[in-house]
């Protein structure tokens, strides 16, 4: 048996259990038991990197129910290359599907986690200062753009608060008191890493538009929104350090 079967058998057995991929490994009449140990590493593996990236999720659902999902996870959409070190991406619209539908908010709180680890793990972007636009000859030739590292998600629920106040809780491992509701209202969310800190915060009204626009290039109708209103939440981000320069590359 070639290695490429050898290494395809194994993958059969590690997520399916056919052992019939394995006979290019053991000699006849060995105990295929000890393929179990690799299966077993296996899904350990994906559970500890899915719960370290996952962690609110695994408060509010506890880590024997999250460790049947994180196996399922595993089973339906395995790695797909060597390293795990961004393996999840997938598990929040996964998650949507498995769950019923009085827990779907459990969806939202993993965009949440995965959102924050995206913006930890970022490219560092170094917030343009108000005196940098200040001191330019032309204001208007300082263009700007959202800090790259930024993620802006909408969810189904309106959860932000929930969602911080679980994470900023002392025990990780602790299964949390859920609200008595969860309210179905979309909900605009921002993090944004200027140094070495996380931030998020809900965006109001025209923000989550005019935010996305600056990470996209698109053009916003701002028709109806006054000026001075656009011009408070310009200096909102400067201050909050949620812009920074373009730089040629994002000019193309």
């Amino acid at each position: 048996m070639s290695t490429p079967d050898i290494y395809a058998g194994m993958a059969m057995y590690i997520r399916d259990r056919e052992p019939g991929g394995l006979d290019g490994l053991f000699r006849p009449g060995a105990n295929l038991e000890i393929a179990r140990l690799y299966r077993n590493g296996y899904y350990r593996n994906i559970r500890e990197v899915l719960s370290s990236s996952f962690p609110v999720v695994v408060q509010c659902l506890g880590m024997d129910n999250f460790t049947t999902l994180a196996k399922n996870y595993g089973q339906a959409q395995p790695p797909e290359r060597g390293t795990l070190t961004d393996y999840g991406g997938t598990f929040a619209n996964w998650l949507a599907d498995q769950m019923s539908p009085e827990q779907s908010w459990v969806a939202d709180l993993a965009r949440l986690d995965w959102a924050w680890l995206e913006c930890l793990h970022g490219v560092d972007s170094k917030p343009v200062a108000a005196t940098e636009l200040l001191t330019a000859r032309d204001p208007e030739d300082v263009q700007v753009r959202r800090l790259e590292n930024s993620r802006l998600l909408k969810l189904e629920y309106s959860l932000l608060d929930f969602w911080t106040n679980t994470k900023l809780g002392k025990d990780e491992h602790r299964v949390v008191t859920l609200p008595n509701s969860i309210n179905l209202e979309d909900q605009w969310v921002i993090f944004w890493r200027p140094e070495m800190t996380v931030y998020s915060r809900e965006l109001k009204g025209i923000e989550a538009q005019l935010l996305e626009a600056l990470a996209s290039g698109k053009h916003v109708d701002t028709g109806g929104t006054d000026a001075d209103e656009l011009s408070v939440l310009f200096g909102q981000w400067l201050n909050a350090g949620v812009l920074q320069k373009c730089t040629r590359e994002h000019e193309k």
